[in-house]
Parts: C-alpha cells; sequence; structure tokens
C-alpha cells in the first residue's frame, strides 16, 4: 500500500475542501411568497430576500413582477400554485433558466407588457396565463400540459 507524503494529503484535503464548497455554493433553493406585494420586497419571500440565480421560487400569493431578472441572474424554475398570481405589469424581463414554469390549480401568470423568456418548457396543469401584451417566449421546450386556460389577447407567443 503506498502513503501520501505530507504535501499530498494537504492538496488532497484543499482538493476535498474546494469541492465541497463549490457544491454547497451551487445547490438549488426554493424561495416561496408568504405574502403578497412587489418581488423586490424581501420580506414576501420565506428567507427574506428577493430570488436569485438558480433559485426555484414557488408563489402562493399575489406578486407583482417589479425587477429584471435575466441572463447568468436567470432563475431555475418558478411553480405558481394553490390561488397564487404572478403580473408582469410593465416591460421587465423575467427569464427561466433551465427548467420551466408551472401554472398549478387556480394560479394566474398575466404578461401585460412584460417580457418573459424560458429556456425549457412551461407546464400547465391549471390555472390561467393571459398574455395581453409583452412578449413570451419558449426557446428550446414546449407548452404543455392537463389543464387551465391560455388567453391571447396581445403580445407575442414565440415556441
Amino acid at each position: 500500500m503506498e502513503k501520501f507524503t505530507l504535501k499530498e494529503r494537504m492538496y488532497l484535503i484543499l482538493l476535498l475542501f474546494f469541492t465541497v464548497t463549490h457544491l454547497n455554493l451551487h445547490a438549488q433553493r426554493t424561495v416561496t411568497s408568504i405574502g403578497s406585494g412587489n418581488w423586490s420586497n424581501p420580506s414576501i419571500w420565506d428567507v427574506n430576500e428577493i430570488p436569485k440565480l438558480g433559485d426555484q421560487v414557488v408563489i402562493n400569493s399575489q406578486i407583482d413582477y417589479d425587477v429584471n431578472i435575466f441572463g447568468s441572474n436567470a432563475l431555475d424554475q418558478l411553480i405558481i400554485s394553490g390561488s397564487g398570481s404572478l403580473a408582469i405589469p410593465s416591460s421587465n424581463f423575467l427569464q427561466i433558466h433551465t427548467k420551466v414554469i408551472r401554472l398549478a390549480n387556480s394560479a394566474t401568470l398575466d404578461i401585460k407588457n412584460g417580457n418573459v423568456v424560458v429556456i425549457d418548457s412551461i407546464y400547465q396543469e391549471g390555472g390561467t396565463l393571459t398574455l395581453s401584451g409583452g412578449n413570451l417566449t419558449i426557446e428550446q421546450g414546449d407548452f404543455s400540459g392537463g389543464g387551465g386556460t391560455l388567453t391571447l389577447s396581445g403580445g407575442n407567443l414565440t415556441v
């Protein structure tokens, strides 16, 4: 059996430390709304800060989207459940990076004049998705589901 020198042991320990640290820094977390209000208000989120890069966001209340999230700040997944709703009333930009927007139960996604880009898919198992202005783009996936209502009265839907 081969023995490692002290220097080799230190390198292995440092390698293990940095690997574990890197994995913990990039671990997905779930951020859930606990109240209604503007997305930019930390007090409506269970982690007391606004969602950020890689987060899975669960909306259970009425949220007005008043920030811009795109590119390297993209969310990992957005789930609107229960009677939750997300309104995008202005020209703000929301990008969901690698997974899906999922609408459940009586949830609502209302895109009035904003821009939403989904890199993968939208799955609508219930609720209402309304596009009355702005743009909804699904870049690499599809729009599917088992129920709900899709209302298109303006804007652009690109799949």
